[in-house]
This record gives structure tokens, sequence and C-alpha cells, in this order.
């Protein structure tokens, strides 16, 4: 008997795998010589990012590099902040090819870091890996029994799913002046520079994507007008970039990923002598997740003229329709009284961080949870600081609802403030969402199906073809054409309810 694939259907690609990994981070920095001794560590700004990746059958090895910003109170009242990295390596067991498409993400958990000496800190970490893997998959039946394509009869569907692509470009390089007001005090120093992403615009085009992020944040530094005295000045730049992705079209559904790092900063004169203007320079990687939407033929019937055969089903899950969703709201939290105690004077510079964000879909609208990290630095004697974790839950309401799928996205959080109402603190902040969301359906192909020789007498083949009506079920049907119920159901791959089937085969009696 003659084994033969017909050719005329396709691939999808579907997630085949999706794994945690975790690996510690351990470390000690020496300060260099030109910063004064640790008197009190306020806090550390902690970033976590890729810097190489390698696929192999059953295993993806990754670097990583941790930097942290260590904001601190010197032995001489002075607000310091010294910066270093931790360099790191790991791989994670996967099932998948070489040419799969891969992702991996990053977050740092139980970071701490410690003063060993006055001149002397140590870091650690533990790192958890996400991976994400897609894989093609053939939706090709295996068909057995039969030579010629002519002789084969069948039913198709057209099957939607989403193509996923990932694609990355590092290292690109900024250099801006930020301009002090008029309304601000002169720069002696910069202290710390603080710049994230806060709203990230990528349009895909055919085999590129154009990306515009808008960066926000704030600059810390010693005011030259009175020695000692910090300001925090708001800053906002904007760039923009072209990425080459092979996959990308029009139609692409996309999320951009930004990491900023290596951030230097210099002091420089404006035209009048004033030490006004800031020179910037930092780096930034992009990652851009895409989804685009595509069909394939697969067949959910067949029969072959003059042969009989059942066929063999297999459910193919995957995820159709891609959308994007965008949104934000507001969390506002008292905080407790014991932390507002330690409160003693006015606070210079508040940031927050997203930790342990999750995303669900209930009742038409993506639901949001983690908890913001704030940091608040006041000054009292010296400066000081303390810090909150703030748990949140946001809803935003999701136009179409047949999606029921939060397939990836991105949570940070803005805007962050601890206002004073004359008897309690709160933490006022903005969560922002950027989402890529899906449907996700069911699909019954065959599989393979076996058909045998050609039926004694009956050259017209050995299936009928019968179009149900909404109400009825498989007995209906095997009673009409005198065949028994559990042949109509292995024929068809179906159960008792045939409503969702738009015909079905009804084997022949012999």
């Amino acid at each position: 008997m003659e084994q033969k694939n017909y050719n005329g259907e396709g691939s999808i690609i579907k997630k085949n795998f999706s794994g945690e990994n975790q690996t510690e981070v351990v470390c000690e920095y020496t300060l260099p010589d030109y910063f004064p001794d640790i008197k009190r560590i306020l806090h550390v700004f902690s970033d976590v990012r890729k810097t190489g990746m390698y696929v192999s059958d059953d295993k993806i090895e990754y670097e990583g590099c941790v930097s942290c910003s260590v904001l601190y109170r010197g032995e001489d009242k002075s607000l310091q902040c010294a910066e270093f990295k931790a360099e790191f390596s790991d791989r994670i067991q996967i099932k998948g090819e070489n040419d799969a498409v891969c992702d991996v993400v990053f977050s740092p958990k139980n970071m701490t870091l410690r003063a060993l000496t006055p001149r002397k800190v140590s870091l650690k970490a533990r790192i958890e890996t996400h991976t994400d893997v897609w894989e093609e998959e053939r939706i090709t039946p295996e068909i057995k029994g039969v030579s010629s394509e002519d002789k084969i009869e069948r039913l198709t569907q057209n099957i939607g799913f989403s193509e996923i692509s990932v694609c990355e470009e590092t290292g690109i390089g900024v250099s801006e002046d930020i301009n002090v007001p008029d309304n601000m005090p002169t720069v002696e120093r910069v202290i710390h520079t603080l710049i994230h992403p806060h709203q990230t615009e990528v349009k895909g085009a055919e085999g590129k994507a154009f990306v515009r992020t808008e960066l926000r944040g704030a600059v810390v530094y010693e005011t030259g007008d009175t020695a000692g005295k910090i300001a925090v000045m708001p800053v906002s730049i904007s760039v923009s970039h072209i990425v080459q992705c092979e996959n990308m079209t029009d139609d692409s559904v996309c999320i951009g990923k930004i990491n900023v790092y290596d951030i230097t900063s210099a002091v420089t004169e404006n035209t009048n002598g004033e030490k006004r203007v800031i020179e910037l320079d930092f780096l930034y990687d992009i990652k851009i997740l895409s989804s685009t939407e595509k069909f394939v033929t697969a067949p959910y019937d067949m029969y072959a003229v003059g042969c009989s055969g059942f066929p063999e089903y297999k459910s193919i899950k995957c995820d159709k329709s891609p959308y994007s969703l965008k949104g934000n709201f507001s969390v506002n939290a008292q905080l407790e009284k014991d932390v507002c105690e330690n409160i003693t004077g006015n606070i210079s510079l508040c940031t927050g961080n997203v930790e342990n964000a999750s995303y669900s879909i209930n009742d038409g609208r993506l639901v949001c949870t983690g908890t913001c990290d704030i940091c608040a630095v006041y000054e009292g004697e010296g400066y000081d600081s303390v810090r909150v974790s703030v748990p949140f839950k946001g809803e935003i309401d999701i136009p179409q609802k047949n999606l029921n799928k939060a397939v990836c996205a991105v949570c940070r959080c803005g805007d962050v403030k601890i206002r004073y109402d004359g008897e309690n603190y709160f933490a006022d902040t903005e969560i922002y969402v950027d989402s890529v969301l899906s449907e996700e359906c069911n699909y019954n192909v065959i599989q393979s199906i076996g058909f045998e020789n050609k039926a004694d007498g009956d050259k017209r083949g050995t299936f009928t073809f019968y179009y149900p009506t909404s109400d009825e079920g498989v007995w209906d049907v095997a009673k009409k054409y005198g065949v028994p119920t559990e042949v109509i159901k292995s024929a068809n791959g179906i159960s008792d309810l045939i409503s969702h089937k738009n015909v079905i085969l009804i084997p022949k009696k012999h």
C-alpha cells in the first residue's frame, strides 16, 4: 500500500514551550577614591538587560548584565551616586529547533545591597528568566493507500493564526543637550540621571519597523547657588530609530521594549557663561515583538472515490486576530504611619518601578496586577529616604470582546508622587500598559487517513455528504441512514452534537 503526503496544506506558528529559570548573581564593588565614604545607602536603581543569546537544539544559552546605581549619603552629608555592573550567564533547557522564534525576559528578584565597609558594597540578586519558544507546526495530513490525487475529495477550512516574530537592535547611541530653565538654579555637578521609556510607538512596514520612544525622567544635581543643595529637573527626550525586521508587514501588531543604560552627564556653560547646559550621552536597546495574522488551508473532512477509510484527527490550539491595546490607570494608596514618621523634611526626589506584573482577561477587560516599588529621598539632617511597596490592580476596557488572551504586555509607572494632606501621606502614580491581545481558538484537522482497496461493486465511493440542520444530533442522522452512531462519530471526529459541522460524511453500509 503506497504512502503519500498530500501537498496542498501549510503550517502554523504556535508556542510549544514556555519555561522559567533562576540565576544567582553575587558581586562586590569598591568605591573609587574620588567618592566620599558611605554613611547610609538611600536607594539602589537597578536594571537587567540581555547582552547575548545562543539557541541550540535543546537549550538557550544567554548572557546578561545587572546595572546598579547606588544613591547614598556620604560621611560629609553630601548626596552621591556610584554606578557599577555585574555580568552573569546561564542556560535553560527548551523544546525547540535552531530556527525557532525565541524570547528571553529577565526580572530581578530579591535584590539586596549592603555596605560591607564605608568603601565597599555587596550585591546579591536572583534573576528570574522567562523563555518563550514559538515553532512551525505542519498541518499537512498523511494519506495512505492512494496513488493519485485525483481520487481524493476533501472539505477544507481556513485556519487563522498569529505569526510571532522577535527582532532586536542593541547599542544605539544618543547625545542630547538639556538646557536648565532660568527659574532653576545653575548646575555645579550632576549627581544622578533617571531616564525611563514612557511611551513607545512602533509602526510596521515591509521588512522594517519604525520606532519612536518618548523618554522621561529627571536630572538630580547639586546647585551652584548653594553648596550641598540639590535640585531635581524633569527631562523629556524623544528618540527615533528604524529596525530591520524580516517578518514585519504593514498589518503587524507590535510592542516595543526599550532599555536605557550607560548614561553619562557633563556640565557645560551656555552662551552667557552660566552652567545651564547638561550634556547627556546614553545607549539604548530595542526589542520588538510583533504579531501578524495569517491564514492556512487545512482539511477537516476527506474521502476517496471507490475507497473506504477513517481519519485520525488532532486538535490545534493557536492564537488569531492580534490586537494592540494601550491604556493607563491611577493608583492612590495611603502609606503606613510608621513609614510616614520617618519623613522629616521636604521630599526632593520620588521614583518608582513596577514589579511582579501579571495580566489576565476578565469580562472584556484587561486586568493588570502588580506592585509599584516607590523610593522617596527627603532632606533632613543630611539626606535620607523611605521605600514603600504599593500593590495595585487596574482594568482597561477591551473594545473587541472576542479577545481572550494577553500574548505579551509592558507595564510601567510614571508621575510618581508622595503627598501630605496635613494628616496622612499618600503615594500617587500612573500605571501605563501596552499589550498585544489575541483570540485563542481550537481547530480539528485531519492528522492522517488510510484508505482501503476499492469497495466491491461500488465505483461511486463509500461516503455520502450530508448537511445537518442545527437541531440534529448523531443519533438522528444515524437513524435516517441506518448507520451505527459510532461509525459516524469515528468518520467525522465528533461527539454527540454535530451542529458545528457544515457537512459530515456518512459511511455507506456494505
